[in-house]
C-alpha cells in the first residue's frame, strides 16, 4: 500500500477516512472516531476532560465545532472507490463481526469485551483502554463466540483456573460452586506455569531432533559406504565362485573321459568274451555230435578205435570251467 491510501487513513481506526474532519492542529479523524475518544459520541453522557488531539496531544478549544471536509471525503472515496457505509453494511459478508457500540453506521469489529458482551470498533476499543472505568473490562480477540468465555453455570468470565480438575471456572465456582475448596490460580499464571512446561518440552524436543538429525548425518556415509562393501564382496563372491565353478567343471571332464575309457575298455572286453564263448559253444557242439554218433555204433571194436583216435574222453576236461578273464 502506498503513502497516499496511508495519509487517507483515519489513526484511531486505521481506515480510510468515513465523513472526515480536520482539527486546528492539522490532523484529521473520523467524525465517529474523535468523538468517541472525546466521549461527545452519547449525548446522554457527559464529557470528562478538555478536548485534545489523539495525534500531537495538543488542547482544542471546548467550543470547537467539527466539520466534515467535502474535499477530503472527495479524495477518499477517488481513492477506494468506496461505497457509503450504509451500502456497504448491506452487502457485507456474514463472516465479518461489526461493533455493537456504533449507532448509525457500520464498523469492523477489532476486539470483543467479555465484561460488556459486545464487539467493539478501534474507536470504542480506544475508549476502553482510556476511560477509567471502563479500562479494566477483559478485551480479547474479536470473536462471535463469547459463550465459550464465560461460565456455563454462572455465567460469569471465566477468569481461575482449577487445579484439581484443570479447568478454567469462574470466581463463584471456587467460592460457592462445584469447586469449591479447590486450590486455584488465575488463568494468566495457569498459562505461564503450562507455557514454562511447554518451552521445556520444546527444549527437550529440540534436542532430541538435534540428536535425531546428529544420527541422520551419522548415517549417510554408512549407506555409501555399505554400497561399497557390498559390490566388494559380491565381486569376491563371483570370482570365488567362477573358480569353484572352473574346478568342477574340469573334474567333471576328467571323470566323463575316465567313465568314456572305462566304458570302451568294458565293451572291448564283452566282445571278446562273447565271442570266446561262442567258439567254446561250437567246439562243445562238435564233440557232443561225435560222441552221440560214437554211442549210436554198434560194432565195439570200431567205438573204442574211434574213441581213442578222436581222443573224445580226454577233450571232455578240456571244456570244463574257464577263467572269465582274457
Amino acid at each position: 500500500m502506498d503513502a497516499r491510501e496511508e495519509e487517507l487513513k483515519c489513526p484511531v481506526c486505521v481506515e480510510p477516512f468515513t465523513d472526515p474532519v480536520r482539527l486546528p492542529c492539522g490532523h484529521n479523524f473520523c467524525q465517529t472516531c474523535i468523538q468517541v475518544v472525546w466521549n461527545m459520541d452519547d449525548p446522554e453522557t457527559s464529557r470528562e476532560g478538555p478536548l485534545f488531539c489523539p495525534e500531537c496531544q495538543i488542547l482544542l478549544p471546548p467550543d470547537l465545532e467539527l466539520e466534515i471536509s467535502a474535499d477530503l471525503q472527495r479524495k477518499v472515496q477517488d481513492a477506494f472507490a468506496r461505497a457509503p457505509l450504509l451500502e456497504e453494511s448491506s452487502q457485507m459478508s456474514p463472516s465479518i463481526i461489526t461493533c455493537d457500540q456504533c449507532i448509525g453506521k457500520t464498523e469492523v469489529a477489532v476486539k470483543s469485551c467479555l465484561t460488556c458482551d459486545a464487539s467493539l470498533c478501534s474507536a470504542h476499543t480506544l475508549l476502553h483502554q482510556q476511560r477509567e472505568a471502563l479500562r479494566w473490562h477483559s478485551l480479547i480477540e474479536v470473536t462471535e463466540d463469547l459463550i465459550s468465555f464465560k461460565c456455563k453455570e454462572h455465567g460469569e468470565e471465566l477468569k481461575l483456573f482449577c487445579q484439581e480438575d484443570q479447568i478454567a471456572v469462574c470466581c463463584l465456582c471456587i467460592a460457592v460452586g462445584s469447586h469449591k475448596n479447590h486450590q486455584a490460580v488465575t488463568l494468566q499464571e495457569a498459562c505461564t506455569e503450562f507455557k514454562k512446561v511447554l518451552k521445556t518440552n520444546k527444549s527437550l524436543l529440540l534436542q532430541r531432533k538435534h540428536l535425531a538429525k546428529s544420527a541422520l548425518q551419522d548415517l549417510e556415509p554408512l549407506f555409501s559406504e555399505v554400497l561399497k562393501n557390498a559390490e566388494a564382496y559380491r565381486v569376491r563372491i563371483v570370482e570365488k565362485y567362477s573358480q569353484i565353478k572352473a574346478h568342477i567343471e574340469e573334474d567333471q571332464k576328467l571323470m566323463l573321459a575316465i567313465l568314456e575309457t572305462e566304458e570302451i575298455y568294458t565293451n572291448k572286453w564283452l566282445r571278446w568274451r562273447s565271442e570266446s564263448l561262442k567258439c567254446h559253444v561250437k567246439e562243445i557242439n562238435a564233440v557232443l555230435k561225435s560222441s552221440q554218433t560214437l554211442l549210436e555204433a554198434e560194432n565195439d571194436v570200431r567205438f573204442l578205435q574211434h574213441f581213442k583216435k578222436h581222443g573224445i574222453g580226454s577233450q571232455s576236461n578240456k571244456f570244463g570251467p574257464r577263467n572269465s578273464t582274457p
